[in-house]
């Protein structure tokens, strides 16, 4: 399912309208001093993966309706762990100045999904500004 299908007025298909309804209101991202931090507005909990979460790159932070994460931190620290994880091998890209937002569903260790785009709803937010 693409973006555009949930941003058009006249979409009717059931499976965008079900979408839409979980989404609610989305996320909100803020960045305060230098750290992103995200706020849940929707109906549903989401789940972050971002690399500054956690040194453990299978981390998964699941945050529920109203409540928010810090889940991107400073620079320094992405850029620490950039230079400390050259070293280990990851299967396909890793942006470490990007995080990975789903809405309803999990993915990792943890959950029947291991990778988030098995995972109906799934945004990707990369950070340019901390280049």
């Amino acid at each position: 399912m693409c973006l555009r299908e949930f941003c058009g007025k006249q979409t009717s298909s059931d499976a965008v309208q079900k979408t839409r309804t979980k989404i609610g209101l989305g996320v909100t991202l803020s960045l305060e001093c230098g750290d992103v931090w995200i706020y849940n507005r929707s109906n549903v909990p989401i789940f972050v993966d971002s690399p500054t979460l956690s040194e453990r790159w299978d981390r998964v932070c699941k945050v529920m309706p109203g409540y928010c994460l810090k889940a991107f931190e400073t620079h320094s620290r992405a850029q620490w762990l950039a230079e400390k994880q050259m070293e280990q091998t990851h299967l396909g890209p890793i942006d470490r100045f990007s995080m990975k937002i789903s809405f309803a569903k999990g993915w990792g260790n943890m959950y029947r999904r291991q990778d988030i785009m098995c995972c109906p709803c799934w945004l990707e937010v990369h950070f340019s500004h901390l280049r």
